[in-house]
């Protein structure tokens, strides 16, 4: 297969090995994975992401819907017959979607009549996981990206969208929290900041028990996989894990890394965050983490 006749994901480099870390675009690459559908990845840089948007065709998010504009994941799909257009979509809910409708075929990510019940999924969980655990791994971003530019785009907006300003200057102008500052290692700030990922974790926990009961233990797929413990059971993977998978991908990729200036990246004793996850819950969670193996090959 030519690469004209793949799909493209546009993803966002990083000095990682490999470079994938945006649970964002985690969500959309678990999702192609799953499917088996052939593509290939194009890094493009934070500071990149609008004239790309504009090469595509898409128009900018202006609603109020989401922080930004423009964003990654973004998908092109070439036309089945070989003629016409790509189709590009952005957002890796809307890229489950359509990949679902246009390739009936491959397994489904969001069975029939769920669409609604996954959107109110994900975004409860942006509320209740991403959120508790935002102000430990954001500032840890900017040192993982692969251009000094888009790690410095990062930091000026996500210091202004997600961290509220903390002093007014005698000047009128805003002096917001620096991410160094928002949560340092070995803080009060720190303490509490664990204490509430502990919880948001938790809060999960009691969502996946909720499915106790509902299938027999030891349940199994058609090609002989155990269903235990995804969100839908026997259903088995869909989008509403790929999106706590991604979470938890970002976490281990991002947290657990020592890094040189202009150096090479190694790994660092294990961080706190991860470890925390793996100890709660009756260890859960790093079982959950292990089984989205088989569908984190970055192509």
């Amino acid at each position: 297969m030519s690469d004209q006749d793949k799909i493209i994901l546009y993803d966002i480099p990083s000095r990682l090995t490999p470079m994938a870390w945006s649970p964002n675009t985690w969500k959309a690459r678990y999702v192609l994975n799953h499917k088996r559908l052939p593509y290939e990845t194009v890094w493009v840089p934070y500071t990149e992401i609008a004239s790309l948007w504009a090469e595509l065709g898409l128009e900018p998010i202006t609603d109020g819907s989401i922080p930004f504009t423009t964003f990654l994941p973004v998908i092109s799909v070439p036309p089945k017959d070989g003629r016409g257009p790509r189709t590009a979509v952005a957002e890796s809910f809307n890229i489950a979607l359509y990949l679902d409708r246009a390739f009936p075929e491959t397994p489904r990510v969001i069975p029939p009549h769920t669409a609604a019940l996954h959107s109110a999924f994900i975004q409860a969980l942006s509320t209740t996981l991403f959120v508790p655990l935002r102000p430990i791994m954001i500032p840890q971003i900017p040192l993982v990206l692969a251009d000094p530019l888009g790690a410095a785009y990062f930091t000026r907006t996500r210091e202004k969208t997600f961290f509220a300003p903390a002093v007014t200057s005698s000047s009128g102008g805003s002096g917001g929290v620096k991410l160094a500052e928002v949560s340092p290692r070995g803080s009060e700030k720190r303490k509490a900041d664990m204490e509430n990922a502990k919880k948001a974790l938790q809060a999960l926990d009691r969502i996946f028990k909720a499915n106790q009961g509902e299938q027999e233990q030891g349940e199994t797929n058609k090609e002989g996989k155990s269903m235990d413990g995804w969100i839908m059971g026997s259903v088995g993977p869909t989008f509403a894990d790929f999106a706590i998978g991604a979470i938890f991908r970002w976490i281990q990729s991002v947290e657990d890394v020592v890094l040189v200036p202009d150096g090479p990246i190694g790994e660092a004793e294990k961080g706190e965050l991860w470890s925390l996850i793996r100890s709660i819950d009756e260890g859960r969670w790093a079982k959950y983490a292990e089984r989205f193996r088989e569908w984190e090959q970055v192509i």
